[in-house]
């Protein structure tokens, strides 16, 4: 699964998940978009640092210069409806306040703006055809006050629901007349025979843990890696292109997110 090049900033947080442990979805398809308020004038720096110590999350948030950041990865489960099974199916959204509680709340159009241009990206990925606000779950647009017990997402921001759906529709639509689909060539998928690290590897890291990522990277980029079990300067700059292409932190460090991705790669 992408993730969105419109992030300007990614702090994963390690608060996704199932209580049991589990990562991804389980199956469930994306087909619900929350959007919430982050209760403060926050940016997305700060979201972050919130979800770094509350056990709480959300996949993105906006702050008041419009700027996105990324805390937990799409195909994976954000804690930000208080139910499971709406968070499971579901992307979160927070969006930084203008004002506080004094001034009703409200949310810059810039904040706004940014959020209708995010939302289109999620739905393109994810084929979402048409955002549907209804007023209720039955819709794909929701808030969270539908699922949970919370005045989120504030008074302003509930009367722009509709006009965010709206905003979002004309955006596919215009897409799909400008950019018809066309059709792809099938290709023949690279198999991959060799064995993944199952270790935390970094620079400086040897052995065959490391023998292992440098197989997967030459396979999977043609970087013409030495397979010698030294993770030095060629295997950091052949993982952190591994980790940007799919969408993660390029930190050239092949931890629990890294190895997870090689696995989605050979899928």
């Amino acid at each position: 699964m992408s993730q969105s090049s419109l992030v300007d900033v990614r702090m994963l947080t390690s608060h996704f998940g199932y209580p049991d442990g589990r990562d991804g979805r389980c199956g469930m398809k994306i087909d619900k978009i929350f959007v919430h308020h982050m209760a403060g004038v926050l940016t997305v720096e700060q979201c972050g640092g919130v979800f770094k110590n509350r056990e709480a999350s959300a996949h993105y948030g906006i702050d008041g210069r419009g700027r996105i950041g990324q805390y937990v990865l799409e195909e994976n489960v954000a804690w930000h409806t208080g139910n499971y099974s709406y968070n499971c199916r579901s992307i979160g959204i927070e969006l930084s306040n203008s004002t506080g509680a004094s001034g009703g709340w409200k949310v810059s159009d810039t904040t706004i703006q940014r959020c209708i241009d995010l939302i289109v990206d999620i739905c393109k990925r994810n084929k979402i055809t048409k955002l549907n606000y209804t007023g209720d779950l039955k819709g794909n647009l929701c808030m969270h006050t539908w699922v949970s017990a919370t005045a989120c997402p504030g008074p302003y921001l509930k009367t722009k629901f509709k006009y965010i759906a709206e905003q979002v529709n004309k955006k596919l639509e215009s897409a799909n007349r400008t950019s018809p689909v066309k059709p792809v060539k099938a290709v023949a998928k690279k198999k991959y025979s060799g064995t993944l690290p199952t270790k935390t590897i970094k620079r400086g890291s040897t052995g065959k843990q490391v023998e292992y990522l440098q197989k997967f990277l030459n396979w999977y980029g043609n970087y013409a890696l030495s397979v010698d079990g030294d993770f030095g300067p060629a295997t950091d700059k052949a993982l952190k292109k591994f980790q940007k292409a799919v969408g993660i932190d390029a930190d050239g460090i092949a931890g629990p997110i890294t190895r997870n991705k090689m696995k989605m790669v050979l899928k």
